[in-house]
């Protein structure tokens, strides 16, 4: 972790009770960013290169002009062919639902669509791997749902519309069971998840009975399998090799089921990873699955956290999640530049991937690069526009480079993401007035909106007696004396260290104080 990642994660945890963040924050401002360091000779042209390709809108677009990773020993057309799937999606669910109310006409266009996607899949290199991509819709919103029931019902013999309900009903029961490990899920929700893959599982087999090529189908079902069937995972790992034996994401789903955790081997996981390599002349995208045993290994293994074990594993193969972990071991030791040549590849193949992107913000803040950092925040608040952590990390960049001021838009739009969120954000927000004395009115006004909104509060009494401390008002060790000495409830060992911050300023002032009499 960064300083500069560290300083945000505090951050956010302390917006949470809004004093702390604040007294940190003005404690911060004093300390200035790092001056921009100019480019290491050996990076020099790689840089120029990756932020002249960021200014490119189209993702497939912008991955294919980065350059490749320096010293890289990646398979030959791998990391274009990466790109691939940054393409944008053949169908919109705009596009489809415009279709479906034509009823049955526009679901044969629909179908037919598809159908050339599928044929193109075989047929064109250039196409390989897009009909996956069409599906990439059918989450588990009810919007999708519900489109995808109307298609199944214009066209009930349609193999399409049977994986788009089925994709819907996977992406639901995934949705359910989380992102924990399975012993710590309820036994509830892992019925709900059950109970969605149950419905999953005949539209997926239907679907291969009306196009035995539409292998999308018997991947998902490997999918499924890894959660509650053995024998499903493997009928359906072995349907798919026989299938689509050279599609990346029947290779990627293969690799997958081989590793340990999902009930694999080592010697499993590095047979399919061969496996991969051996074909990546037949579809070049085979190529960047190079280096998943490796990786798999220095994570989950050894555990490794040492550039030495991860750095010639990003040289195996273009790996946006390789890269990433790569990266971040350099960062943890602030090596900043080889930290963000790795960071940068990583977003290369994950442009909206906010865990992924803020690795190279912490790496551009600490070079000095704020303006390329800015961007890449502000994408990120696109991206997650929901994570209170990913404004703080801006707001911090603004407060040095723009001032208090540029922070209350963002301050602003920080409040409306939740209460604990609202309290510590328009804390901040009335601070900025106080801090830079630019409108007395408009501070004392703000701090009477929060009196009313957070009546009775810590930070509404402490707020008041903050901006005794700003105005350097004779009340103000006295008012700081009461609020320290007021009966409080809340048991926040960050309120405790808050106490302590005014503590220690009440003795500042009474060592001057003392200082001047002698």
């Amino acid at each position: 972790m960064t300083a500069v990642s560290g300083f945000s994660r505090w951050l956010a945890a302390f917006a949470a009770i809004g004093v702390l963040a604040s007294t940190w924050s003005a404690q911060a401002q004093t300390e200035p960013l790092p001056p921009r360091q100019p480019f290491p000779t050996e990076y020099r042209e790689y840089f120029e290169q990756v932020f002249a390709a960021d200014a490119i809108a189209d993702d497939e677009a912008r991955c294919k002009a980065m350059p490749d990773l320096p010293g890289n020993r990646w398979l030959p057309g791998a990391a274009q062919a990466r790109c691939s799937l940054l393409r944008a999606p053949a169908w919109s669910l705009e596009r489809m639902e415009k279709l479906l109310k034509r009823g049955k006409g526009g679901a044969a266009e629909l179908d037919a669509g598809f159908a050339r996607l599928l044929e193109e899949h075989y047929q064109d290199p250039a196409q390989r791997e897009q009909i996956f991509r069409a599906f990439q819709f059918f989450d588990e919103s009810a919007r999708a749902g519900d489109l995808a029931q109307r298609w199944i019902r214009a066209a009930p013999e349609s193999a399409f519309a049977h994986v788009a309900l089925a994709s819907h009903y996977l992406a639901a029961g995934e949705q359910v069971r989380g992102t924990t490990a399975v012993g710590e899920v309820p036994e509830e929700r892992l019925q709900l998840m059950r109970d969605k893959f149950d419905q999953a599982v005949p539209l997926y087999a239907k679907a291969l009975v009306l196009e035995p090529r539409l292998s999308v189908a018997c991947v998902d079902l490997i999918a499924i399998g890894r959660h509650v069937s053995n024998s499903l995972e493997e009928n359906a790992t072995r349907q798919c090799m026989q299938i689509d034996p050279y599609s990346y994401y029947v290779v990627y789903a293969r690799i997958t089921s081989a590793e340990p955790k999902w009930g694999g081997s080592m010697a499993q996981l590095r047979e399919a990873v061969a496996y991969a390599a051996a074909n990546a002349e037949r579809n070049p995208i085979l190529g960047a699955l190079a280096a998943e045993a490796d990786g798999y290994e220095a994570a989950w293994v050894k555990k490794s956290w040492d550039s030495k074990d991860w750095d010639p594993i990003a040289r195996i193969a273009p790996s946006g999640t390789l890269m990433n972990w790569a990266g971040e071991t350099h960062r943890n030791r602030m090596d900043n530049w080889p930290g963000l040549v790795l960071a940068a590849q990583a977003v290369r193949f994950w442009p909206h991937r906010p865990s992924f992107r803020i690795g190279r913000v912490d790496a551009l803040l600490n070079l000095g690069y704020y303006d390329i950092a800015m961007r890449d925040l502000q994408q990120i608040l696109r991206d997650a526009p929901g994570d209170a952590t990913y404004y703080e990390t801006l707001i911090y960049v603004l407060e040095r480079t723009q001032g208090r001021a540029a922070t209350r838009p963002y301050l602003l739009r920080m409040a409306e993401l939740s209460k604990p969120a609202r309290l510590g954000a328009m804390y901040r927000y009335c601070e900025t007035f106080l801090l830079e004395q630019s409108d007395a009115k408009r501070g004392e006004a703000c701090i009477k909106d929060f009196d009313a909104e957070f009546a009775g509060s810590v930070e509404s009494r402490a707020l008041r007696v903050r901006a005794l401390h700003l105005r350097s008002d004779p009340d103000a060790t006295a008012a700081t004396r009461a609020f320290l000495e007021a009966p409080r409830s809340e048991a926040n060992w960050l309120i405790g260290v808050y106490i302590e911050f005014e503590q220690w300023q009440i003795q500042a002032e009474e060592a001057q104080q003392n200082k001047g009499r002698r």
